[in-house]
């Protein structure tokens, strides 16, 4: 009796190893995968008896699947994983394209239904609110799965029972893909013979602009450039410079590259670059060479440039204009120079600085800033906000308020955490009508 009862005891221990290491499978029966184990019985009964009962007597006979999660596998969006799952299972008759997927996640608090597409017009997605109504995210709030999900089932039912004329028919599906199929051709037809024709377009474009620049790379060996006494006096790098920086129209008639073409252009050059010419090249002027980082509204004869022996000889030609413009400013020209000697400022600095002071001074600001030293700190407080402008804040007290705007404010522990915490977390949206959450 003893050796039967030490055999059973082993059977039952064996037994009781083997059934504890086998995960419990989720509630389920044809048309539910309850993997959150939040279902009845009675619900499942539900959800079954709609697919082989209520629904056998629609069109059709369409179908339900019902599949709940505590989360979305992979962390999905409803609107992503119920299509592809939706695909996944092949749901509903294949001629009528009548199936139905609803998936809800307990724990993420979401749901979402896929229609068929021959289901569409009868539950479109303006029909979510009549089947996740107010009391049944009430419920769901609650924690009452088991009750919500049957309610949500009974109103997809009653939704399609009461919609059943709009269940589309083989036929119907047929027709529509053939007109979807017709719209899309025509759409792909209206988009990619406009594109073909641009792409062909522009193809020409750029094979007429590259021979227009092959042409202009020619014509720069050309005499009518080579004989401008100007691009003759430039050195060797300026003229490399130019020559680099020389193009053509995109559009438009192509004008002949002459001696005239060759005049305006490299005039024009001149005029735009003059500040870096001055600067590169230095020459000898009556007012500081830094003035030229300010805008100077010269007038400038194409011919009498071109004509000139070199830069000094333009340049000598427009002292007097910069003479003139710059004189409101005269009275700064001291201190500025001796600012940048005593920081070691160079040309190009010395010049960008100077664009900035000479764009916001005012007449108004010659008693604030009747000392050097004034006028110093002045040049310093923007010389640093352009070269450092992280730099720790500098006094810019008794100076002109504009001064201040050039200056780097001390940080403060008061202020706001825009752009983090919540509602700043990059939230995600629902793919279409027929996503919710509670």
């Amino acid at each position: 009796m003893r050796r039967w009862i030490k055999w059973l005891c082993g059977v039952l221990l064996l037994f009781g190893l083997f059934s504890g290491g086998q995960q419990v499978r989720a509630a389920q029966n044809q048309w539910v995968n309850d993997h959150a184990g939040v279902l009845s019985a009675r619900t499942r009964q539900h959800i079954a008896r709609v697919n082989e009962t209520q629904f056998a007597k629609l069109p059709g006979h369409p179908r339900l699947a019902v599949e709940i999660y505590r989360h979305l596998p992979g962390g999905q969006s409803t609107a992503a994983y119920k299509v592809k799952r939706f695909e996944q299972l092949g749901i509903g008759d294949d001629d009528w394209d009548n199936g139905l997927y609803f998936v809800m996640a307990t724990a993420d608090h979401k749901y979402g239904l896929a229609v068929g597409y021959g289901l569409e017009s009868a539950l479109p997605d303006a029909t979510a609110s009549q089947i996740v109504t107010d009391a049944v995210k009430t419920q769901l709030r609650a924690g009452k799965y088991d009750a919500a999900v049957d309610q949500i089932v009974t109103n997809i039912a009653t939704t399609l029972v009461n919609n059943r004329q709009a269940i589309a028919t083989p036929a119907d599906i047929a027709a529509k893909r053939a007109a979807t199929k017709r719209h899309r051709a025509l759409l792909t037809g209206a988009i990619v013979i406009p594109l073909v024709a641009l792409v062909a377009w522009f193809g020409w474009l750029l094979t007429r602009h590259r021979r227009r620049l092959k042409n202009l790379r020619a014509a720069q060996q050309s005499a009518d450039l080579q004989q401008l006494p100007l691009y003759r006096g430039l050195p060797k790098q300026v003229q490399n410079r130019y020559g680099d920086q020389v193009s053509v129209p995109w559009f438009g008639v192509m004008p002949a590259i002459d001696r005239q073409w060759w005049t305006h252009d490299l005039s024009a050059y001149v005029q735009a670059q003059m500040a870096a010419l001055v600067a590169q090249l230095q020459p000898p002027m009556t007012v500081p060479l830094f003035v030229f980082g300010e805008p100077l509204a010269l007038t400038l004869v194409a011919e009498d440039v071109v004509a000139a022996q070199n830069f000094a000889a333009v340049m000598a030609g427009v002292d007097p204009q910069v003479q003139a413009l710059t004189a409101p400013r005269r009275r700064y020209f001291a201190a500025f120079g001796a600012w940048a000697v005593e920081n070691g400022v160079s040309l190009v600095e010395q010049q960008a600085v100077w664009g900035e002071f000479a764009a916001h001074v005012q007449p108004a600001d010659a008693d604030i800033l009747a000392n050097a030293e004034a006028q110093k700190q002045t040049f310093t407080v923007i010389w640093q906000h352009l070269n450092t402008p992280n730099d720790p804040y500098l006094e810019t007290a008794g100076l002109p308020l504009w001064v201040a705007d050039y200056t780097v404010p001390p940080s403060s522990d008061d202020h706001d955490d825009f752009g983090s915490g919540d509602g700043f977390g990059g939230g995600d949206t629902g793919g279409g009508g027929f996503d919710g959450d509670w």
